[in-house]
């Protein structure tokens, strides 16, 4: 068994998981499993704009099963909520805030008026580092004001913006729902707006004279799973690699096999490469 880890006289002071032809499968076998979990990604969520569809199209499915339950009618979607949910989503990202409110003055009320959505009764919540429809309005759900926006019998409209992105040079996934009847009064202004509280997994959450709320994630995905899966096996492969590496090179030291040494570093780096790249935009989101 030593023969696999220790370099000896009878393996030639090579290690045997060193050979050039196990190095080649390990390189192959790497860069096999990343193009595989790759296109099993695409062929899910091709896009972004895709991914951020279905999700939304299911929060407003979940959002509307909820009223029902409630005695309440179903919320219609609104293009224009969902595009001023949208702007809203890029300004937090664009000026690296997760607030109602940004540090220039902006508010929620901004981004209803950009896109023309007049209103009597109105309303937002936010949610940060969700993975599926579920979890998020689960969590909504459990925090009373966002319960009570989503439960709002003075909504007739909703609209909902999924946006990856980064805030405090983290990758993160972003959820805005915005709730709304439009109504225009004679003279134009706009009449009333209702609360607006925010909601972010794995933080506390203070809402008011609330008490402080603990907000944990649902079950991972699938697709969750194999990220973390596929990186531990990366990370183990390498340390394992570095621990052979540094067997060889010591264990005599007066005797070492140049190419070896150079094809089990290009493998490490590869692995390491390998680890960073995010080829799918759903690996930056979960880093």
């Amino acid at each position: 068994m030593k023969h696999y880890f220790i370099p000896t006289k009878e393996n030639h002071y090579a290690p045997k998981l060193l050979h050039h032809r196990k190095l080649h499968w390990y390189g192959f076998f790497a860069v096999s499993l990343k193009i595989v979990l790759t296109l099993a990604l695409f062929a899910v969520y091709p896009s972004q704009a895709y991914f951020s569809s279905i999700t939304s199209e299911k929060i407003v499915q979940l959002v509307n099963e909820e009223r029902t339950k409630n005695n309440l009618p179903p919320l219609g979607q609104s293009a224009d909520l969902a595009q001023a949910a949208s702007l809203k989503a890029e300004d937090m990202i664009a000026k690296n805030y997760f607030a109602h409110y940004a540090a220039d003055g902006t508010t929620p009320w901004d981004f209803f008026k950009k896109v023309g959505y007049q209103y009597t009764y109105a309303g937002e919540n936010l949610g940060m580092g969700f993975s599926d429809a579920e979890s998020l309005v689960k969590a909504w759900m459990a925090s009373p004001k966002h319960k009570k926006n989503i439960l709002n019998p003075a909504y007739r409209e909703i609209g909902v913006a999924i946006q990856t992105g980064a805030i405090d040079d983290g990758p993160t996934t972003l959820a805005v729902q915005m709730f709304g009847t439009s109504f225009l009064s004679p003279n134009g202004t706009v009449l009333l707006s209702a609360e607006t509280p925010t909601i972010s997994p794995g933080q506390e959450l203070v809402s008011g004279a609330e008490r402080v709320v603990e907000l944990k994630k649902g079950p991972k995905k699938w697709w969750e799973v194999l990220f973390e899966k596929t990186n531990q096996i990366f990370t183990l492969t390498i340390l394992g690699l570095i621990i052979l590496l540094l067997l060889k090179i010591f264990v005599r030291i007066e005797i070492q096999r140049t190419s070896i040494i150079a094809h089990t570093i290009f493998v490490i780096f590869l692995f390491g490469a390998l680890l960073l790249i995010n080829a799918h935009f759903l690996e930056q989101a979960l880093r």
